[in-house]
């Protein structure tokens, strides 16, 4: 069943108005039909079944024959912090690949030894809007129910100062393995946020950083990893060591 992502879309009426611009990723991409049920999903976490009667050029009303439930995140958050990189596609395959495996939110900051820069306003703002349509698509291809936020900030020390969570830090000199992180922490934590650095790594200032704040510097493996790799194989290890533990409680 086709499945689509109206962010902020209010589900408890008997009738739901969709804008013009899912309506044509409906019908003239997606090619669903007149009267064919569908999934709305407002990025909330609620769900619903639809039906849309008819369909013009501009929005359409829906009607809803159903709540769903749909079990699509992890148990816990795993927040993404995220040096930016040298190339917009690098970040942008973080972002996309990232909602995928379950990330609940990205913190993208201009690091220390980050080589590409937003230094203006209307930069800031014309990348979060690209980085939010990314985001949104990779959540309704994969059927998320909750909606990843993203932030953009001018330091890492800003940047955590934003973040509750236990800071891992992905360090290539590091010896203390993610999963035993995770086992000692996955219980009595609700989440975690990886502190990702650009090609050039994290500096020894912003190592400090998190550390004044109880981050632990972890290990990925013997192997060094891409800026734009690492946090996609930590959120794998992380989701699979996490959902394991879970089923087992």
């Amino acid at each position: 069943m086709m499945r689509f992502l109206v962010p902020g879309l209010s589900l408890d009426a008997d009738v739901a108005i969709i804008p013009a611009d899912i309506c044509h990723h409906a019908f003239r991409v997606r090619r669903l039909r007149a009267g064919e049920t569908f999934i709305l999903n407002n990025g909330m976490g609620s769900s619903a079944t639809a039906v849309i009667d008819e369909w013009s050029h501009g929005h359409a009303n829906a009607r809803i024959t159903g709540k769903v439930h749909i079990n699509t995140e992890l148990p816990v958050d795993i927040v993404v912090c995220q040096a930016l990189p040298k190339s917009a596609e690098r970040i942008e395959q973080v972002l996309q690949h990232g909602t995928e495996l379950g990330a609940t939110s990205f913190v993208v900051f201009a690091g220390d030894r980050s080589v590409a820069k937003l230094e203006s306003n209307d930069k800031v703002n014309k990348r979060l809007e690209r980085w939010t349509s990314i985001i949104r698509s990779a959540a309704e291809q994969s059927g998320r129910a909750l909606l990843p936020e993203i932030s953009w900030h001018t330091s890492l020390r800003d940047a955590v100062k934003q973040i509750e969570h236990p800071l891992l830090i992905l360090h290539e000199e590091a010896y203390t393995p993610l999963r035993s992180v995770v086992r000692s922490q996955v219980a009595p934590k609700r989440g975690f946020a990886l502190i990702v650095g650009p090609e050039g790594g994290l500096s020894p200032g912003e190592v400090t950083t998190c550390r004044n704040k109880g981050g632990t510097a972890i290990s990925l493996g013997p192997r060094i990893l891409r800026t734009e790799t690492a946090a996609l194989a930590a959120i794998a290890q992380l989701s699979f060591a996490i959902e394991s533990d879970h089923d087992q409680l």
